[in-house]
């Protein structure tokens, strides 16, 4: 037997969804450009639900993105219009989700978008403070961990 190629598997699947193998893909494309749609840290709390025909349905993780949303919507209808094309989808609507799948935030989160990462100003800490720090910090091997613990404390000590 000789293998399908994924493309046609992909639109025979497409196909047999009768109707709504263009939301489907169309959900997929939002998916895929989610965070060049609505920005890194949205991203990072929130998920594109269900799309029919020109409606968008997006799931929040709080009522305070959900709020941030509406009141953005007019450019988050624009961006749509630069990833789908004009009017692909022209009725945005919100919900509020019980969490945010950590995978998701962390497929979409920061370094997986076409644009620059938001400022986000670094707690300052004395020199002794940095010092002490990365001297604790010499003890996790992981450099991906220890950069995310070094934020994680220095947050932490500039709180107290």
């Amino acid at each position: 037997m000789k293998p399908t190629p994924l493309g046609q598997a992909l639109k025979r699947t497409l196909r047999a969804f009768k109707g709504r193998g263009k939301d489907i893909a169309k959900a997929a494309r939002i998916t895929s450009a989610w965070t060049r749609i609505v920005g890194e840290w949205m991203a990072s709390q929130s998920r594109p639900v269900e799309v029919r025909g020109d409606r968008l349905k997006v799931g929040f993780s709080s009522p305070v993105w959900m709020t941030e949303a509406e009141y953005l919507s007019d450019q988050l209808i624009a961006n749509l219009d630069e990833v789908l094309g004009k009017g692909a989808i022209t009725h945005l609507s919100f919900c509020l989700l019980a969490s945010i799948d950590p995978r998701w935030a962390q497929r979409i989160g920061p370094g997986r978008s076409d644009e620059p990462a938001d400022p986000i100003p670094e707690p300052v800490l004395t020199d002794d403070q940095n010092r002490r720090l990365e001297q604790h910090l010499l003890n996790i091997p992981d450099p991906s961990l220890r950069d995310r613990m070094r934020r994680i404390l220095k947050k932490a000590l500039t709180r107290s």
